[in-house]
Parts: structure tokens; C-alpha cells; sequence
């Protein structure tokens, strides 16, 4: 980057069994109102995928959170909440931003938006290039665990060790990626086990 200082934020979300602020959603005009010159992201893509991907998350915690949060009985019920969410956050952000020079709208399964997204940053100040585009966080089905050596285990445990007390919802993820890897393991399963009732 040259040198170049910068801050970003990312699913800035805070819920419980009662209540969900979703600052991204909720209060990015705000937020654009603050930091007019900063890069606004719009990560998008196709919502039937994004409402797997939220009833998958955390062994589906996320979603029974849901449920109870929103006082409904079934999964149905949430996907449906969720994506009208969706179309109103989406119809929202485009028509705010529509005349707005910072602004991404990055759809993650086209190679458009890659493009999109260097070229922009690249003319805000940033070094980028498009030879190497990584996906983290892929959902797990994604994840081969048959080409996985049994000591990456260990690398996960130890990064999800690292991360329980900074970032609860990261340490979980890397712990049942671990336990894919090693199901047996007595110190992952006991991890699991208390990273899900302090949920």
C-alpha cells in the first residue's frame, strides 16, 4: 500500500435473543454523513445463497437466535423476514448512492465486480491488481476436508484459541473447521461445546 494509512468496518452487527442493530443496515447513511470521502461496499449477491449461508452459520445458532429474536416458530418464517430485509437494504443503498463516486456495488460470484472493485480502489489511492482474488470464509460445505493433513487441526484449534475472547463468532467458525478436520479431538469438542453456551 505504499505507506497508505486506512481503516475499515465490516459486518458491524450486534444481536442477541432480544434485540439486533445491524449498523450497516441500520445507520450507513449516518455513517456516510460522518465519513462522506470514505469507499462504500455493497457486498452482494444471490440472497437464496446469502439465507443458506445465515441458517448454516454457527451449526444453526444464528438462525434459532432469530427465531426467538423475532418471536416466530419456523426457519420459514425468518428466510421470509430476511429477505424482504434484504430487497428494502438493497433498494435503499442503491438509490442513496446512485449519484456517488465511493461507491462498490460488489456482487462476490462476478468476475465484473473484481474488476469494478480494483479499478476503484486503485483511483482512490490504493495498489491493487486481480492475480490473486482469495474467498475466505467460505461456507463449510466448500471445505475439503479429505485433502487436509490431521495436524491442520491443530492450526485452526490454536487460531480459534487465539481469537475466543476478540471475536467469539471467528473462534467458533475456525473450531468447527478444526473439528472437521479432527472430529475426535477432545480439547476441540470441548471448545465447541463452550463457545455454543456462551452464544
Amino acid at each position: 500500500m505504499g505507506g497508505l494509512q486506512y481503516q475499515a468496518f465490516t459486518d458491524m452487527i450486534d444481536d442477541d435473543d432480544v434485540s439486533e442493530r445491524e449498523v450497516h443496515v441500520d445507520l450507513f447513511t449516518h455513517l456516510y454523513n460522518e465519513f462522506p470521502e470514505a469507499i462504500y461496499i455493497f457486498n452482494d449477491r444471490d440472497p437464496r445463497d446469502w439465507i443458506k449461508s445465515r441458517i448454516s452459520h454457527r451449526s444453526g445458532e444464528y438462525v434459532k437466535r432469530a427465531k426467538k429474536r423475532l418471536g416466530v416458530g419456523s426457519i420459514a418464517e425468518v428466510e421470509r423476514y430476511w429477505l424482504q430485509r434484504y430487497h428494502e437494504h438493497k433498494g435503499r443503498v442503491l438509490d442513496f448512492f446512485e449519484e456517488k463516486g465511493n461507491f462498490i456495488h460488489f456482487d462476490i460470484d462476478s468476475e465484473k465486480s473484481i474488476e469494478l472493485l480494483i479499478n476503484t480502489l486503485n483511483n482512490n489511492g490504493f495498489s491493487l491488481n486481480n492475480n490473486e482474488f482469495p474467498h475466505s470464509n467460505r461456507s463449510m460445505v466448500n471445505f475439503d476436508i479429505n485433502k487436509s493433513p490431521d495436524h491442520y487441526a491443530d492450526i485452526f484449534r490454536d487460531f480459534a484459541l487465539f481469537f475466543e475472547t476478540s471475536d467469539p463468532d471467528k473462534a467458533y467458525h475456525l473450531m468447527e473447521v478444526a473439528q472437521l478436520i479432527r472430529p475426535a479431538g477432545p480439547l476441540i469438542k470441548r471448545k465447541l461445546a463452550e463457545y455454543k453456551a456462551n452464544s
